[in-house]
């Protein structure tokens, strides 16, 4: 009888875990990460796309569009 009536507060316990978690994931490939979430959304600050892969060194740069005309 005790789990009806619990299940409210543990599912929000788990909604706040589940947040912190993904917070926790994009901040940490932010700071040491060559590929993933995070550093895509810093490369999107910066006006870059996602990173990709097939860069020789494995790092990707930041190359903006050059006006022709």
């Amino acid at each position: 009888m005790l789990l009806p009536g619990a299940l409210p507060a543990l599912f929000l316990g788990l909604r706040l875990a589940i947040g912190a978690a993904w917070l926790s994931l994009v901040v940490g490939e932010q700071v040491n990460a060559q590929t993933g979430i995070g550093v895509c959304g810093t490369s999107a600050g910066r006006g870059c796309g996602c990173p990709r892969r097939s860069s020789p060194a494995g790092r990707s740069s930041c190359r903006r569009p050059t006006a022709r005309g």
